[in-house]
């Protein structure tokens, strides 16, 4: 009996350590080889992934396109600086909270963002025409892809960026 336990002890053991494994393998993000992914995920419809990345001198920068080849976007682009780039917390009733980071390209405002609470998850990437209320661009992530990165001293970098003033008076700009 004791025979049994301990083969079934190792089975178990075996199928846990492949789990983080298996979760890591299909967590694409856009990152450069090296930087690490701050928020990332495949979006639910049209095949592209999000990502906000951090660089190792937690400098960041925001990736988009299809997941193994080059980017459609990048901001900001060629080790610009990101000037202008905000990090606002996302506070929700009960236990439900997030970030957000937002940047303006081009004459749009674009919002990558992270939220979770109890038995609730929700992330994805907002574009908003600079004057508009409206999006024109809603991009949620696919169920159960969402990963953020636990490294505390990068949340220290993202949190000493400044606050973006009209997502934290009125929250995300959804339509």
């Amino acid at each position: 009996m004791s025979r049994l336990v301990n083969h079934r002890a190792i089975a178990c053991a075996v199928l846990l350590a492949a789990v983080p494994a298996a979760q890591a393998a299909s967590a694409p993000s856009m990152c450069h080889r090296g930087d690490e992914a701050m928020m990332s995920c495949p979006l639910a419809k049209g095949g592209k992934t999000v990502s906000m990345c951090a660089k190792a001198d937690k400098t960041f920068y925001y990736a988009y396109g299809k997941a193994g080849v080059k980017p459609d976007m990048v901001w900001p682009t060629d080790d610009a600086p990101s000037t202008g780039l905000t990090f606002t917390h996302l506070m929700y009733a009960g236990a439900t909270g997030g970030n957000a980071f937002a940047f303006s390209n081009d004459g749009s405002k674009y919002v990558v963002y992270a939220i979770s609470g109890t038995g609730f998850e929700d992330g994805g990437v907002i574009v908003r025409k600079d004057g508009q209320k409206k999006p024109v661009k809603e991009s949620g992530c696919a169920d159960g892809s969402k990963t953020e990165s636990d490294k505390s001293e990068l949340y220290d970098a993202a949190r000493a960026l400044p606050e973006d003033p009209d997502i934290a008076a009125h929250g995300l700009p959804r339509g």
